[in-house]
């Protein structure tokens, strides 16, 4: 008997190949999938979505090249728990590493780009 695992997914709740092959960590078919436009936001009927499935296994190269790709780190799971924190629950500290860095930044480039838009004198402007 080989080391392989068998998974079982239920396709009726909404896993999409992505949020399989991200959870096997199966990184080509990941890069693959996202080049020809798959959803990477798609969440199952319970919320999860890929981001869910490579933080929950600590799939570190899959976790980033969503985060590359712009996968929301903001949804939430039905009871409300994040990507971060099912990966801190599951102790991959490097991955919620990552999560952190990667909200610090998207929030820092949000608050640089709001406040461009607003100028200092708090006038508005005229377009």
């Amino acid at each position: 008997m080989s080391n392989s695992k068998e998974y079982a997914f239920d396709v009726v709740a909404g896993s999409s190949p992505l949020h399989i092959a991200c959870f096997n960590s199966f990184i080509d078919v990941v890069r693959c999938l996202l080049k020809h436009k798959a959803n990477i936001n798609m969440a199952k009927e319970d919320g999860t979505t890929p981001l869910f499935n490579a933080c929950e296994e600590g799939h570190e190269s899959i976790v980033q090249l969503l985060l590359d790709n712009r996968a929301d780190t903001q949804i939430c799971r039905l009871g409300g728990k994040s990507p971060s924190d099912i990966a801190t629950y599951n102790g991959h500290e490097s991955v919620v590493i990552m999560l952190r860095k990667y909200i610090e930044e998207t929030t820092k480039n949000y608050a640089i780009s709001t406040a461009v838009m607003v100028p200092p004198n708090g006038e508005n402007l005229k377009v």
